[in-house]
């Protein structure tokens, strides 16, 4: 980006480059919204979302135990594996010894969600907790909050209780993200590794 003078009082800011990464536009637009979303939204919220907050809320103050520890995501979606009633299939994406991991998983546990079992899958992003939910979408489906499309999912930001959560369904299960993340891009780029 370069800065232009000119002849007035005005000052124009001219872009030198154009972005070509679509990942590196779908995290700028990702986190915009998300940082966006005003704290005292007050759109409806789904009990989905709720219990995604209420759990995350729980397991930060050591009210809701992991079941199963693992640094594998391949290991705890063989537990979840017969548990649930969808299949769950964590994604895990390898990285050499020089590009470590921002983030890695620590474990999972099942919940109570409209007399059935969600998952839930903690995360940690540079030290931050991330509570991952998931349930199949005919149970839930997100609503409420800001919405963005892109690759042809719908995603839904909103902040309850001070809790960024970012909502979105995907080949038949819908998600809630829930974390503190201020940080522009930092949960985006979980929901890209997530999702590509």
């Amino acid at each position: 980006m370069q800065l232009v003078q000119s002849s007035g009082r005005q000052t124009k800011f001219v872009c030198s480059r154009p972005i070509i990464a679509a990942c590196a536009l779908m995290l700028l637009a990702l986190a915009g919204f998300w940082l966006a979303a005003p704290n005292s939204l007050q759109e409806d919220r789904s009990s989905f979302v709720i219990m995604a907050v209420n759990n995350h809320v729980r397991y930060l103050k050591g009210q809701l135990p992991l079941e199963v520890f693992s640094e594998s995501p391949e290991k705890i979606s063989t537990w979840f594996a017969g548990k649930l009633g969808f299949n769950l299939k964590l994604p895990d994406y390898p990285q050499g010894p020089e590009e470590p991991k921002p983030y890695h998983v620590e474990g999972g546990r099942l919940v109570g969600f409209k007399e059935d079992y969600a998952a839930y899958i903690v995360y940690r992003l540079k030290g931050h907790p991330i509570s991952l939910v998931v349930t199949s979408d005919t149970v839930a489906r997100p609503s409420g909050g800001e919405e963005i499309l892109w690759e042809g999912l719908r995603f839904h930001f909103q902040s309850v209780n001070g809790w960024k959560v970012l909502t979105w369904s995907d080949n038949g299960l819908t998600y809630a993200l829930v974390s503190n993340l201020e940080e522009r891009g930092q949960a985006s780029y979980l929901v890209c590794r997530l999702l590509l």
